[in-house]
């Protein structure tokens, strides 16, 4: 009998080996995050973090006084996260100057629960005004 069964578990091995991994590229997460209330240029931050407020996803770029800028996050799996937003600005020191959490206030409070669902496929769009 073990012999049997050590015999069907090697074979269902072998198949499920030889089935191809599943294509998942995760989603995108994208938006604009509107400036044009923020008097002086500088370099914005996007951060996607977990529940336990690891990051998953970030990226940054310059913007302009009374500007706008679009971001996008890519590969982000499904799930719920915190989508937070920071300013530096322009002193190059990458310290915060001014945070935000979407919907909701600035930092250091947090959200009671994530803030952004990210569905298993497709896109999704997030803006954000200072």
């Amino acid at each position: 009998m073990k012999l049997k069964t050590g015999a069907i578990l090697m074979g269902l091995a072998l198949l499920l080996s030889a089935c191809p991994a599943p294509d998942y590229d995760g989603v995108t997460v994208t938006g604009t995050i509107d400036l044009t209330a923020v008097g002086t240029g500088g370099t914005c931050y996007v951060v996607l973090q977990n529940d336990v407020y690891a990051v998953v996803a970030e990226t940054s770029g310059a913007y302009a006084a009374g500007g706008t800028l679009p971001y996008t996050l890519g590969n982000v799996l499904q799930g719920s996260y915190y989508l937070y937003v920071w300013l530096d600005y322009g002193a190059g020191d990458a310290v915060p100057d001014e945070e935000r959490y979407y919907g909701s206030g600035i930092l250091p409070n947090p959200p009671a629960s994530p803030n952004v669902t990210v569905p298993f496929s497709g896109t999704v769009t997030v803006n954000l005004s200072f």
